[in-house]
């Protein structure tokens, strides 16, 4: 059976991908506690039930996984 994990730390940084990114309002960054609630709020508005008990779980992580 082939590994399905993908090492998202060896990735290289696209600055041309996340200036686009950021002039759409999008900012890709590591959640961190004081963003907990914002986050589990919008997965609970978003997301079919259940994924918003496995994200606030990834909370409990160092450094949080989610």
């Amino acid at each position: 059976m082939n590994d399905l994990l993908v090492k998202l730390y060896g990735l290289e940084e696209d600055r041309a991908l996340l200036e686009t990114l950021a002039q759409q309002g999008i900012e890709i960054k590591r959640a961190l506690s004081p963003d907990k609630q914002r986050i589990l709020s919008y997965i609970n508005e978003n997301f079919p039930e259940g994924y918003e008990n496995e994200c606030d779980v990834c909370f409990s992580n160092m450094p949080v996984s989610c």
